[in-house]
């Protein structure tokens, strides 16, 4: 089966939204997750997932930018990684 990663519906274009355009069975466009949902699953304020982002290079600004699956993984390790060196281990 064939994939069109966008469709134009009237003015209004369409890009990997489900069921409009890209493919479902995942072998089209990467999964996308909005910035405020990737703060949600880190207990983050929205600027600084934003301020992160935007330290890897990334052109977002808003709360509602898009983020591919694998730059929210970045996101995800970079603040895992600060996590644990701020953690104080007790020796025996």
């Amino acid at each position: 089966m064939k994939c069109n990663p966008a469709i134009r519906i009237g003015q209004i274009k369409m890009e990997g939204v489900a069921g409009i355009g890209g493919c479902s069975d995942g072998s089209g466009t990467s999964r996308k997750i909005r910035i405020y949902e990737l703060a949600r699953e880190l207990k983050l304020e929205p600027r600084r997932v934003i301020e992160e982002a935007q330290r890897l290079g990334l052109d977002v600004s808003m709360p509602s930018n898009t983020l591919t699956e694998e730059q929210a993984e970045q996101i995800r390790s970079r603040r895992f990684a600060r996590r644990s060196e701020g953690a104080i281990h007790v020796g025996a």
